[in-house]
């Protein structure tokens, strides 16, 4: 039999455990990772890395697949077209280009919010709004 004892304390538990489920969910008061938005405005398609590692890069099987590129922690993007890199809070570095060897790179220090930079068919990456 429930006692009155034990029904308040039912019930302060019920009332306590939805306050505390509605305070926000798994992610309140955490900040969302910085974006680094690669955008290509050459003809072709390009090859984009956050972070690259020379010796995965260098692993790339010739001729370059879409599967070698992604195998080396890499994305294509194809011409007029972007792509997106959720990344940690700090120093980066962002690189672009046809050949994955000879692509040019930036130093970002992302720390909150969207970086983009455009591939041009100059050869160049370049900071835009």
């Amino acid at each position: 039999m429930l006692t009155r004892r034990m029904i308040v304390a039912l019930a302060a538990c019920a009332i306590l455990s939805s306050s505390t489920a509605f305070a926000g969910g798994p992610n309140a008061g955490t900040k969302s990772d910085p974006i680094i938005r690669v955008s290509n405005g050459s003809g072709g398609p390009i090859a984009a890395f956050i972070n690259p590692d020379p010796a995965k890069i260098a692993a790339i099987p010739v001729p370059v697949t879409p599967q070698g590129i992604e195998k080396a922690g890499g994305k294509i993007v194809n011409s007029g077209q972007h792509v997106d890199f959720k990344v940690k809070k700090g120093a980066n570095t962002v690189a672009a280009g046809v050949d994955p060897l000879t692509a040019p790179a930036v130093a970002v220090n992302a720390q909150s919010g969207e970086y983009k930079y455009l591939y041009t068919s100059l050869v160049q990456l370049l900071p835009y709004q």
